[in-house]
């Protein structure tokens, strides 16, 4: 039987490595790809949200003249952040419902590792602890005819 295992698995090997041999390599191309239909001059460029669309190549000489020194730099400059929640909890609300699935599976799999884990802590404490009372009793003088079992 485990001759048949063996003999299989390297039937299935060879063929393997027979199918490898004699191909040439694939060509790469140093081009990349056009898609049939698209116009990648017409497409307007993406925009971060939260700003404002305006013309789509702007030169600094479009917009004035350039203040010399930083603190006029940071005035002249539009606020463009855009407030961002981080905290774990509107960050769960926010998620996919698959997502928060995955995060509540998780958190129960934590739960559970957590518990078997402060279990065995316990439970090796008292074996421990069992030990040592034994090894006293025999270091005593008593023998294991002093343990209990």
């Amino acid at each position: 039987m485990v001759r048949g295992f063996v003999s299989a698995a390297l039937v299935l090997l060879a063929g393997a490595a027979f199918a490898q041999e004699g191909g040439s390599p694939p060509v790469v191309s140093s081009e990349a790809p056009v898609l049939e239909g698209a116009a990648p001059d017409t497409e307007a460029p993406p925009q971060r949200p939260g700003v404002l669309a305006g013309p789509a190549e702007t030169t600094p000489a479009d917009q004035g003249p350039v203040p010399e020194d930083a603190t006029a730099l940071e005035a002249a400059a539009p606020e463009t952040t855009v407030a961002v929640e981080t905290d774990l909890v509107s960050l769960v609300q926010k998620a996919h419902p698959v997502v928060q699935a995955v995060m509540a599976t998780l958190t129960l799999a934590v739960a559970a590792v957590l518990t078997v884990f402060l279990f065995k802590i316990v439970e090796f404490a008292l074996a421990f602890a069992r030990l040592r009372r034994a090894w006293a009793k025999i270091a005593a003088g008593a023998g294991l005819v002093a343990l209990p079992g």
